[in-house]
């Protein structure tokens, strides 16, 4: 037995998981956003700043598309 458990001393562990930015790979990231394109889904970790820029780079295009689903 654990002399620290028998003593009555808490050896609890906690482990953080931190997300790091995909695009810069230093800053924390805040979200996780979800994409396609040729049939591949992405996923990747960003900050705000940077979903935002995504959204709206994808969002240029977007306006010019067709929205379709899985199951048409």
């Amino acid at each position: 037995m654990n002399p620290l458990v028998r003593e009555g001393i808490d050896t609890t562990k906690r482990a953080v998981v931190s997300l790091v930015d995909d695009r810069d790979g230093v800053s924390l990231a805040e979200e996780t956003v979800e994409f396609g394109l040729d049939g591949i889904t992405y996923e990747t970790n960003l900050t705000v700043g940077n979903a935002r820029e995504l959204r709206n780079t994808v969002a240029h295009w977007a306006q010019h598309a067709r929205k379709i689903s899985a199951y048409n």
